[in-house]
């Protein structure tokens, strides 16, 4: 109602760089030079993607709060996706152990929504009314796809996980426009830039600019001196030194 579909877009893609900002505070992650131009490169690209409309509201509400909301979601959305993190890679509990717990939370919110809509939603014929095999599916696949960021959270990282949302996203993209004929064109060049733009930033982020150097190196036929020390220091660069990492102290004899 305050920002058009085209600044809404572009202003959600503050949660990448905030997850990144956060993950270095409250996690410790390291990243590098190249990963950090890499992850602005991203933005860049989705926004460009998904930036297609007017960029004003035709005078219809409010530009500053409509910005302002939609930047607090993008902070909530990556706090929410860092602690996350921390709490998957805690040893405390296993990842199923914590996926149970964040759903009874879901589960709470949910029965009280409906509570105040009336009991006569928890009735079966009223609360499954409406569920075709297309919405069943759809449950399914909602249900892996939160045990997918589940284990990306618990072997990978948050911004690891907004890298490939973003990937994703213009997969969907791409896929609505080419079976429905709804999105953005495939064939302008805002939507093939940021396309590039998009493919460029995740690779470079995900492979890392030590390694990309060692493959064109090795591609290229020329030497590339002390090639595994390369691939072993960008695997490292990236990773959290989080409280639960630290070695504990050794005991000195008596």
């Amino acid at each position: 109602a305050n920002l058009s579909v085209a600044m809404y877009q572009s202003a959600k893609q503050a949660a990448i760089p905030a997850t990144a900002i956060l993950s270095v505070v409250c996690l410790g992650k390291q990243i590098d030079t190249g990963r950090s131009i890499s992850l602005l490169v991203l933005v860049v690209g989705v926004s460009l993607v998904t930036a297609q409309g007017d960029t004003v509201t035709n005078g219809k509400g409010n530009m500053k709060v409509g910005l302002s909301c939609v930047l607090a979601a993008s902070l909530c959305s990556a706090t929410a996706s860092v602690f996350t993190e921390a709490m998957m890679k805690s040893d405390k509990c296993t990842m199923w152990e914590r996926n149970v717990q964040l759903s009874l939370v879901g589960i709470v919110l949910g029965s009280s929504s409906l509570a105040m809509g009336g009991m006569d939603r928890f009735n079966p014929d009223v609360f499954f009314r409406g569920y075709t095999w297309h919405v069943w599916l759809m449950i399914l696949l909602q249900s892996f796809g939160g045990l997918l960021t589940a284990a990306v959270l618990k072997h990978a990282d948050s911004i690891m996980k907004c890298v490939a949302k973003a990937v994703a996203f213009l997969a969907a993209v791409a896929l609505s426009r080419a079976m429905f004929g709804e999105g953005p064109s495939l064939d302008t060049p805002r939507f093939q830039i940021g396309t590039l733009a998009t493919i460029c930033g995740a690779t470079v982020y995900s492979l890392g600019c030590d390694t990309l150097g060692y493959f064109c190196c090795w591609k290229s036929g020329e030497p590339c001196e002390n090639a595994c020390a390369v691939i072993e220091h960008s695997a490292t660069i990236g990773k959290q030194r989080a409280p639960w990492d630290e070695e504990p102290p050794l005991e000195e004899d008596e």
